[in-house]
């Protein structure tokens, strides 16, 4: 990976060679583009008017943009079922607690007056 360094150093001969080189096989130019034997072979090609509709990155920061402020509208109310469930937990708790000491002292009742 590069640095910032490496974007002062100067230009090679050697890169600009390799340059070329990945550009000639990966571009298509006008040259190229008369090799082939009808004008519907170009149609495998995107063409600017083609490529209008889809979306740049402005539109991607918009749609990010969108999706975060969702996501922390969710976050919200998952924090607030959390919190909600935490006190709901708790509740039970003390009930269970209640219930227990009841039950102890009932079997106390119970085997003082020879019941259980």
């Amino acid at each position: 990976m590069f640095d910032k360094k490496d974007l002062d150093r100067p230009v090679t001969i050697r890169d600009f060679h390799e340059f070329v080189d990945f550009a000639s096989k990966t571009f298509i130019t006008k040259v190229d583009s008369k090799n082939f034997a009808t004008k519907d072979d170009l149609r495998l090609f995107a063409t600017k008017d083609d490529l209008r509709d889809f979306a740049r990155k402005d539109d991607l920061h918009s749609f990010k943009d969108q999706i975060l402020t969702a996501v922390d509208g969710v976050m919200h109310e998952v924090k607030a079922m959390r919190e909600e469930q935490s006190a709901h937990a708790h509740r039970h708790d003390q009930v269970d607690e209640k219930i227990n000491n009841h039950e102890r002292r009932l079997k106390q009742v119970e085997n003082h007056a020879g019941i259980g």
